[in-house]
């Protein structure tokens, strides 16, 4: 497809990028090392180091790393992944270190959100509400859409843990442990995704595990919520194509893993993409600074009838995904022209898009379910990360 390319030139301050990543960091008695797994390596090679650390998952955020190529596809865009700094942690060692590589990069995140969470509230550990609230902080995907179905807001959230919480004596640890019910939950929603024949651990799974063992802190922050908890496991099997009942049978939805036929109750852009210009909305972004000109002829280039799909190439940390961030944030502060008003710019997941396609078609099929909802909505602009790849 023709594209119009636009080099990004460096700046003397790299911008921030995502901070979706983790490292898997092992202890020694002799000799304590960590291991530096950034989300964007392949699933592979991050298994590969994770195993040779051998130790507990911890999430944490530090300073970001860009993608080396981002892409804008026509009516259509992508992000970058950012580097975390993840000390130990005390719990678990190597069967932690096990389930973590069956997370998706939204379930990590959601590890992630519920860390901060703790250190927000200056508490010592990772409670079962703050892992809840992960979930809906991530609000992406399955778990995302059915949060969404109740108002579920992260603001409302946060103040109903609050509320239940409270803060704590501020004495927060450089390496988090989860509470024995949380490190209980996070290993039962691999039991969840096992019954559902998915072959990664999402943010529902999660979910399900918490909803399912009615855990009382989680249901009083969801009834704060109003959130019908005895509805929200059926919403979520729906989503997936299933009926309640029906767990241990083979998914028919795009996240099926055979993927022959897309399921009406699955939305292939909410299960593999990430709404920019939403979160752009609720305030999950920072200002952006220094990037005017390149979101200019951004929009410029969108606005052709052809060749209208720009690709920004730099080096890492220059900043190509804040290009597409602050262009989400204008079109939310309706700082944009008539024709990009009404548009939202979905980050694809290709990570996501790829996993679990061992059969011929697969991969294929799944772009087919996007492209054609991309068709059919008219006012989404596809971002994709590393298109050189």
């Amino acid at each position: 497809q023709d594209t119009d390319v636009a080099v990004v030139p460096a700046v003397e301050e790299a911008p921030r990028g995502f901070f979706e990543s983790f490292r898997a960091a092992a202890g020694a008695a002799a000799a304590a090392f960590a291991a530096r797994v950034a989300l964007s390596l392949p699933r592979r090679q991050a298994k590969r180091q994770a195993r040779a650390a051998g130790g507990a998952f911890a999430v944490q955020s530090s300073s970001a790393v860009s993608s080396s190529n981002s892409s804008f596809l026509g009516s259509s865009m992508a992000g970058s992944v950012t580097v975390a700094d993840a000390p130990r942690t005390g719990c678990g060692a190597s069967s932690m270190s096990m389930m973590f590589e069956k997370f998706s990069e939204k379930a990590l995140k959601v590890v992630w959100n519920a860390q901060e969470e703790s250190r927000r509230l200056g508490q010592s550990a990772v409670t079962t509400e703050m892992l809840l609230v992960g979930v809906i902080a991530e609000n992406s995907g399955v778990a995302g859409k059915v949060m969404r179905k109740y108002n579920v807001t992260v603001r409302d959230a946060r103040k109903s843990l609050d509320s239940i919480i409270g803060k704590g004596s501020g004495q927060v640890p450089s390496e988090i442990p989860f509470s024995p019910a949380a490190k209980k939950y996070l290993a039962t929603s691999i039991k969840e995704a096992e019954k559902m024949s998915a072959k990664t651990i999402d943010p529902a799974h999660i979910l399900l595990a918490i909803i399912k063992d009615k855990n009382e802190g989680a249901q009083k922050v969801l009834e704060t919520l109003n959130v019908d908890i005895e509805q929200v496991p059926v919403d979520i099997l729906e989503e997936y194509g299933q009926k309640a009942g029906e767990e241990g049978k083979e998914l028919v939805g795009v996240t099926a893993g055979k993927g022959a036929k897309a399921s009406k109750n699955v939305a292939a852009l909410e299960e593999f993409g990430k709404d920019l210009t939403k979160a752009a909305m609720e305030g999950m972004m920072d200002p952006l600074v220094g990037r005017e000109e390149q979101i200019d002829r951004a929009i410029q280039i969108l606005a052709r009838r052809q060749k209208n799909n720009p690709v920004f190439i730099g080096e890492p940390g220059v900043g190509k995904t804040a290009i597409a961030e602050g262009l989400a944030m204008r079109i939310a502060q309706g700082d944009v022209p008539i024709y990009l008003e009404d548009k939202r710019i979905i980050e694809l997941d290709l990570g996501m898009l790829l996993s679990g396609t061992k059969y011929r078609g697969e991969f294929e099929e799944r772009l087919k379910n996007i492209m054609s909802e991309v068709q059919k909505s008219g006012n989404v602009i596809l971002m994709i990360d590393e298109i050189h790849t």
